[in-house]
């Protein structure tokens, strides 16, 4: 009986520790819900218990994953802002990237348009290649 009324006043502290747990392993704290499921079947729920502790053993994600960043790393704030230089770089190499693209594009249209008034068939980059400048 004691057993049972310690038990269901940890409950709360036990999920938001295996939670986190998992989301250090990169896996859903979802599955902890399938863990205490299985877990109230007898045969199952022993080799269950057997599985998740192996688990459990296991170090967790280096660096960043898709829960956050490491709780082991020395110096989180320094990582977190790291991982907001990395996107913001990447987001600017994307936007720089999609512009080159649509100048690509402007310039096939202006020199489809040239073509239509001068009757050429070459084309910017063509004369480029053929190292004629200026035409």
């Amino acid at each position: 009986m004691l057993f049972s009324v310690f038990g269901f006043l940890l409950f709360p502290a036990t999920t938001g520790v295996t939670v986190r747990r998992f989301h250090d392993l990169n896996a859903s704290g979802w599955i902890f819900l399938v863990w205490i499921i299985l877990l109230a079947i007898p045969v199952v729920g022993f080799f269950t218990w057997i599985a998740f502790l192996l688990w459990f053993c296991f170090q967790g994600t280096e660096g960043e994953n898709k829960y956050g960043a490491d709780p082991l790393c020395a110096d989180t704030h320094y990582n977190e802002s790291k991982a907001q230089e990395e996107r913001q770089r990447r987001k600017n190499e994307e936007r720089a990237r999609r512009e080159a693209e649509r100048e690509k594009v402007r310039r096939d249209q202006d020199a489809g348009r040239e073509q239509e008034y001068t009757g050429s068939s070459r084309t910017d980059d063509q004369y480029e290649i053929l190292g004629v400048r200026g035409i």
